[in-house]
């Protein structure tokens, strides 16, 4: 099971210190590590993760073959871009509803259905269900697996994944899919992913985060 990006974020993010010092057609310590993240601006802290994170991919943590370890010089991504930050209005359910959830090798997981964000992207009205598992005990982290139209061309064809915690997403929140992640069986069949439903299923193209990934 794959590290979830809100945690990873964390780890990349204080060690940043240290590097820095579905569709339709309508229209003390923690607060100091967020207050010097703010300072860097969200284009700065993102370039971050993704740099800390090709680090990851090289160590010997990563989700890689050792074949392509060796070969591995960094993962793809699109520019940074602000037009993919996208407002956003949270929906919680009234009633948590369990399901169960495919992944990649057929093993079965349980998630919990959470709520809706509803969002406009390329003039269109959208909105994605926000999945939670019920073993991981941050009550407010939410799991977010979305396909679109670049799947299968520019990005993973599985589709990606975006990790947010409710003070993200509530009130004015934004949804920033620069953050667009690919799953780990998209560089490892052994792992196991959980694949994404149909509700989730954008009818647009999202040319921002990961892309996929090719083997040297």
């Amino acid at each position: 099971m794959q590290i979830p990006l809100t945690q990873f974020r964390f780890l990349v993010l204080y060690s940043a210190l240290f590097i820095f010092a579905g569709c339709g057609e309508e229209g003390g310590e923690h607060s100091e590590i967020t207050t010097n993240v703010e300072k860097m601006g969200w284009e700065q802290a993102l370039i971050a993760t993704r740099e800390e994170k090709d680090r990851m991919f090289a160590g010997a943590s990563s989700p890689l073959t050792e074949a392509a370890q060796f070969e591995f010089s960094g993962l793809q991504y699109y520019p940074p871009d602000s037009s993919y930050r996208r407002a956003v209005q949270f929906e919680r359910f009234e009633r948590t509803d369990t399901i169960i959830m495919g992944t990649s090798t057929g093993k079965p997981r349980t998630m919990l259905r959470v709520g809706l964000l509803h969002f406009v992207l390329d003039e269109q009205a959208c909105q994605l269900t926000l999945y939670k598992d019920p073993d991981n005990k941050a009550r407010e982290n939410f799991f977010i697996p979305f396909g679109d139209k670049t799947n299968g061309s520019e990005t993973y064809e599985g589709g990606r994944y975006l990790d947010v915690t409710q003070g993200q997403v509530k009130g004015e929140g934004i949804l920033d899919f620069n953050e667009a992640y690919n799953p780990y069986c998209a560089y490892n069949a052994d792992w196991s992913c959980p694949i994404v439903p149909e509700e989730n299923i954008l009818s647009v193209s999202v040319q921002a985060g990961e892309k996929v990934y090719v083997e040297e």
